[in-house]
C-alpha cells in the first residue's frame, strides 16, 4: 500500500487506544486490516477492536491532515495477500501539509495537463506504399 501512519495515529478519544494504534508495527503485530482517510489517502493500521465493544463504529481523526470521519466496523480493509503496510514518506506527509497551507485539498498532487496533437492518420503496409 505505501502508506501507514507508522509512528502516527489516528485519535481515537482514549489515550489507550491511542498508543495501542500507534505501537501497531512496533511492540504490537501489524493486524492485516486498516482505514484509509478519505482527504488525503493516508492509511493506518487498526483492528476491529481498536473501534470499541459498542456501537457499529467509532469516529477517526486523522494525524495527517485533521479530517475526521465515523469508520464503521463493517467498512475496514483487510490486505491483499502480498500487500504490506509501510511508514508514510516524508515526501506524503510535506505536500499534505503544504496543500492545507494552500487551502488545497489534502490529496492535490498538481494540475494535470492534457495535450493533444495532430496524429496522421496514413497507414501502410510493407512493400505497399
Amino acid at each position: 500500500l505505501g502508506t501507514r501512519g507508522a509512528g502516527r495515529s489516528t485519535r481515537f478519544g482514549t489515550a489507550l487506544l491511542e498508543s495501542k494504534q500507534a505501537e501497531y508495527g512496533k511492540s504490537l503485530e501489524l493486524p492485516d486490516t486498516y482505514v484509509r482517510c478519505g482527504a488525503c489517502h493516508s492509511h493506518f493500521a487498526i483492528a476491529e477492536e481498536d473501534l470499541g465493544t459498542r456501537g457499529k463504529g467509532r469516529r477517526l481523526e486523522c494525524s495527517v491532515c485533521g479530517n475526521t470521519w465515523f469508520q464503521s466496523k463493517e467498512r475496514i480493509m483487510t490486505l491483499r495477500s502480498g500487500m504490506e503496510l509501510k511508514e508514510l514518506p516524508q515526501s506524503h506527509l510535506d505536500r499534505v501539509a503544504l496543500n492545507k497551507a494552500e487551502n488545497k485539498a489534502p490529496n492535490f498532487v498538481g494540475d494535470a495537463k492534457l495535450y493533444v496533437g495532430n496524429i496522421a492518420f496514413q497507414c501502410s503496409v510493407c512493400g505497399n506504399t
